[in-house]
């Protein structure tokens, strides 16, 4: 579970990774697309949106109402559905640009803090995610051509990581 005196994190995923999101014990909870209306829309939330899936978006944003007070893109997995707004409130939306961030961080506490921290969160992550993934080599870009497929059709399932050695 996450830290305790942090706001509590709900996770939204599909009906297929949900299992999956509870085993991992990061989230205060879950539930799926289907279900985003059962999110406590009374709360002033957050939104951290990393598949860029603009009709889900659009449903969580109309469900939170005012209480959705920002809402920052991280990923874009859903790269043929994707809007440039949060649901149709773009003075509430921002997209996150890692190399931006990490300039500024590196700014505010210098690069030996920085890379001590950056360290320590990957050793923290690495800890708790320990056997939650099952990683498959696949031989060059043919091993990557067989799979391919079934990544962008969603047929991967969310436990197996997939490394392509060229």
């Amino acid at each position: 579970m996450a830290d305790s005196t942090a706001p509590p994190v709900v996770a939204l995923t599909s009906a297929g990774n949900l299992g999956f999101v509870h085993q991992l014990k990061l989230y205060a909870s879950a539930t799926t697309y289907q279900k985003l209306t059962e999110i406590d829309a009374s709360i002033p939330t957050v939104v951290v949106d990393l598949s860029g899936n603009a009709n889900v978006l659009a449903r969580l944003c109309a469900h939170l109402g005012d209480n959705m007070q920002r809402c920052i893109r991280v990923g874009l997995t859903h790269w043929h559905d994707v809007e440039s707004d949060a649901g149709g409130q773009p003075a509430r939306s921002e997209f996150f640009f890692a190399p931006s961030h990490i300039q500024m961080r590196i700014k505010d506490c210098g690069p030996d803090a920085f890379t001590a921290r950056t360290a320590s969160f990957l050793k923290d992550a690495a800890r708790k995610t320990l056997g939650t993934l099952h990683f498959q080599t696949l031989a060059g870009l043919n091993g990557l051509a067989a799979v391919y497929p079934d990544i962008c059709d969603g047929r991967i399932p969310p436990d197996r990581g997939i490394i392509v050695e060229m």
